[in-house]
């Protein structure tokens, strides 16, 4: 299943969750930035300094522009946030969501860590 399955899936079997998520992805997205510009070097997954800051910045735009859209549909959601070089930044901060705040719900979080902690 690719990542943009999974997040389709997860979506639609908790949509209530995606708000919040955007809002903690948006600023896991802004620490990745500003770490970027003080020349901290970061890796995530395969990804260089170069490739998250670029990613971070545009999943931070995207996330600007269409976060009412992104709540209210999970194609797009998963489409526009889990594709490319976004995924691994998207799949980061979800992960994070969920297993460094321990998340509240424990049915989402073992469904993230079911469709995305391979």
């Amino acid at each position: 299943m690719s990542p943009v399955n999974k997040a389709e899936l997860l979506h639609q079997l908790f949509p209530h969750e995606i708000p919040k998520l955007l809002y903690f992805l948006q600023d896991i997205c802004e620490v990745l930035l500003v770490e970027a510009t003080e020349g901290v070097p970061t890796m995530i997954g395969d990804l260089t300094t170069g490739q998250i800051a670029e990613s971070a910045k545009v999943l931070t735009e995207l996330i600007e522009l269409a976060r009412e859209q992104f709540s209210q549909f999970a194609y797009d959601f998963s489409l526009q946030l889990f594709t490319g070089y976004k995924h691994v930044i998207a799949v980061y901060g979800l992960l994070n969501f969920v297993n460094i705040r321990k998340h509240e719900s424990k049915k989402f979080s073992a469904m993230v860590n079911l469709l995305f902690n391979d």
